[in-house]
């Protein structure tokens, strides 16, 4: 202790100080100054010599700093650094020249020697020629020209890869000569011309195509069109799917987020690994395991029909006609005898006896039946597919607007009612809007010879599209 004090001595003026009531602090002493207490007493003066001498012995222990290695000799001479500095990057004379020293192992090349071969792909663009396409590919006029002479322009399509093999330069300045070429002009064709001393020969042959259809299955969701993307559909496919349905009059706007939709789709997958999809073969739609809508793509038309109803065709091995008689006025451009000038005519005219029953085409739905002004008293029907049947000048109309009608079903008698010169039935035959020849139906139910669908027929390809396998994705390149 402080001046001899012993550890009894020292408790012992604590004692004395508590019973005095002075207030004292054993941490407190001369080693930790407070400056805060007896300022001006000769205590105080003392405890800040004490402070000052603390800090004058911190400074003096502060070590200077020191360059780490500064006393370390160098290895390189001045020539040395020097040369470092005009080969770093940024320094604008990393090239070395004039008589500055080499490094030691450093080769110094005259030239650096060509690549003996380049291997470089493309693939055409829309409006490129064929030539122009390898001439982007650094092949000298003359082989652009050779080749395109072996392989027709008009057979290559836009996007088709070009694989090329050039090989070494004869002179600095020459284009590289074409070594091979190959490419797929067709899905299922490959092309390839190689060169052999001066002359091309070309090799072309066939490339295994399997050429199942692939189905697609799944829920419609609150967003049909993210939903089919995210299971691999194009945005093609699913337009083609939705004017499917859309064109089936009894289900137009009412896809629900817990319907599932079904469609199996043209489908190529090459023996090189390569993918397209094509056309949608069928469009099923289902509610709670109950099919809404099962639409086939059938015919020279690609028209829908459906498996649940008859189509346009009546699924008759003879066509139905609306009326019995002959026909007067074809479709298209003709001069009509009362407006006297030129008008687009569209539909067919059809004489009968005043008061003949008209008939349905085929199942369908009564989406207007009243005056339709040159038309007269006009009736027309809605059926599946997207088609529609117009019948006009009826002298009464015997279907209400609304009203579900089957095929042959009597729809209104002939009469000439609006704009006709005598008693005859006016056809149309509408298809997503537009009017279309009726005869092309009614010779061959809209469909070529020997393609007029009937139920068994329908049915069977049906039942061979939905065997396939529901997948998940389309993988396509």
């Amino acid at each position: 202790m402080r001046g001899g004090a012993t550890a009894t001595e020292f408790e012992t003026l604590l004692l004395r100080g508590r019973e005095a009531g002075a207030c004292v602090d054993p941490a407190h002493g001369p080693w930790r100054p407070d400056l805060g207490r007896g300022i001006g007493s000769t205590r105080w003066w003392g405890e800040l010599l004490v402070l000052a001498a603390l800090v004058t012995s911190a400074l003096l222990c502060w070590a200077a700093p020191r360059a780490i290695g500064a006393s370390a000799p160098s290895r390189y001479d001045s020539a040395d650094v020097a040369q470092f500095r005009r080969l770093a990057i940024g320094s604008g004379e990393n090239t070395r020249g004039g008589d500055a020293p080499a490094l030691t192992g450093a080769i110094a090349l005259a030239a650096v020697p060509p690549r003996p071969a380049l291997e470089l792909s493309t693939e055409t663009r829309v409006g490129e020629s064929f030539a122009a396409a390898l001439a982007r590919l650094g092949v000298g006029p003359g082989d652009s020209a050779r080749a395109a002479e072996l392989v027709p322009a008009q057979r290559i399509a836009p996007g088709t890869r070009l694989d090329v093999v050039l090989g070494s330069r004869l002179a600095a300045d020459a284009a590289r000569p074409l070594q091979r070429l190959t490419l797929h002009p067709q899905f299922d064709l490959e092309v390839a011309i190689t060169r052999h001393a001066n002359a091309f020969a070309v090799d072309a042959g066939p490339v295994a195509v399997d050429s199942t259809p692939i189905r697609l299955r799944g829920p419609v969701g609150g967003n049909f069109a993210q939903a089919a993307a995210a299971a691999g559909l194009s945005a093609d496919i699913v337009q083609q799917y939705l004017r499917a349905i859309d064109g089936n009059a009894s289900l137009a706007g009412d896809l629900r987020p817990d319907d599932t939709y079904d469609m199996v789709v043209e489908h190529r997958r090459s023996a090189d690994g390569a993918s397209e999809t094509g056309k949608l073969l069928l469009a099923r739609l289902d509610r709670h395991g109950t099919p809404l809508a099962k639409l086939l793509r059938w015919g020279r038309d690609d028209q829908f029909v459906s498996a649940l109803r008859p189509s346009l065709s009546s699924g008759g091995s003879t066509p139905l006609w609306p009326v019995e008689g002959r026909i007067t006025s074809g479709f298209g451009l003709r001069f009509h005898p009362i407006l006297g000038y030129l008008r687009m005519h569209s539909g067919i005219d059809i004489a009968a006896r005043w008061g003949t029953p008209i008939r349905a085409l085929a199942d369908g739905v009564v989406s207007f039946a009243g005056w339709h002004g040159g038309h007269g008293e006009y009736v027309r029907l809605a059926h599946d597919g997207g088609l529609a049947t117009g019948y006009g000048h009826m002298s009464r109309i015997a279907v209400a607007e609304g009203a579900h009608v089957r095929a042959g079903e009597t729809i209104g008698y002939v009469g000439a009612s609006g704009l006709a010169t005598g008693a005859h039935l006016h056809l149309e035959v509408l298809r997503d809007g537009r009017a279309s020849d009726p005869l092309d139906w009614l010779r061959g139910g809209g469909f070529a010879a020997g393609e007029r669908p009937d139920s068994a027929a329908i049915a069977g390809r049906i039942a061979r599209l939905e065997a396939l396998v529901p997948t998940g994705t389309v993988a396509v390149r």
